[in-house]
């Protein structure tokens, strides 16, 4: 199979380079905030969830994640001061993360860095091929949400 004028397996080599090389610089510019990617992944989650926070199991589902490793995650990040967990208002019983300002400030400032870091890989592309890139993993990643058997990482 093509994939525009690439062979299917030369267009995954590519996309597997790049997923290796953003962890990498990733992981190296997060080592100060003492987290991983995964804690800053779902971090930014949380933020985008805005002041109302959100419950673990969307958590979970967002970021196919097992509920164990979420709630290793969100105590974690709640012993470094990134977040606190409060009652869920609609439900006495459930229970809702919400992003505290050093959290925010963190994923606001590792956002900052990043866009410094990956600077220099893009600057040569032009930002509607950026937007289609973007728009067309966003497309990928919502279908493969709606598949059972995905594997998890």
């Amino acid at each position: 199979m093509l994939i525009g004028n690439l062979k299917t397996y030369h267009a995954i080599n590519n996309h597997s380079l790049i997923n290796r090389m953003m962890k990498k610089v990733m992981t190296e510019a997060l080592e100060p905030y003492g987290i991983t990617l995964t804690e800053f992944l779902m971090l930014g989650i949380i933020v985008d969830h805005g002041p109302t926070g959100v419950r673990n199991t969307t958590l979970a589902r967002e970021m196919r994640l097992e509920m164990p490793v979420v709630t290793k995650i969100v105590g974690k990040s709640q012993n470094l001061g990134l977040l606190e967990v409060t009652p869920d208002p609609k439900d006495g019983r459930a229970q809702r993360v919400v992003a505290t300002n050093k959290g925010i400030k963190t994923v606001n400032e590792f956002d900052s860095i990043i866009n410094k870091e990956s600077a220099l890989w893009l600057e040569d592309i032009d930002e509607q091929k950026m937007a289609v890139y973007f728009e067309v993993l966003n497309s990928i990643a919502a279908k493969a949400k709606d598949v059972k058997k995905l594997g998890d990482d």
